[in-house]
């Protein structure tokens, strides 16, 4: 049995990703795949090659999340892995002083 050969490519799609979408989005993904004429793998890409020119150009990610200590309320601006890892360990802290 020979194995199955599609078209030739100088950038093969060997990779799968199986997302979710809400139907909101997957309206949004039909819509832009109709008006454009490209498929909805086209459209993704497209979607991710922007905003990884955006992040490559500047640099810089242009957003901090915000999050909350449920035991304090205290707020942490978390904008790099660091600052992830202190606001889990300042939660952990505060979990044990609860109990």
């Amino acid at each position: 049995m020979t194995a199955k050969i599609g078209r030739p490519s100088d950038d093969p799609k060997i990779h799968h990703l199986l997302v979710r979408l809400s139907e909101e989005d997957r309206q949004k993904l039909e819509y832009c795949a109709r008006v454009t004429g490209q498929s909805r793998a086209e459209i993704i890409r497209e979607g991710l090659d922007n905003i990884y020119k955006q992040i490559r150009e500047s640099n810089v990610l242009d957003f901090v999340l915000i999050k909350t200590c449920e035991y304090c309320k205290k707020q942490f601006q978390i904008g790099s892995p660091n600052d992830a890892k202190l606001f889990v360990e300042h939660v952990e802290r505060c979990k044990k002083r609860k109990q």
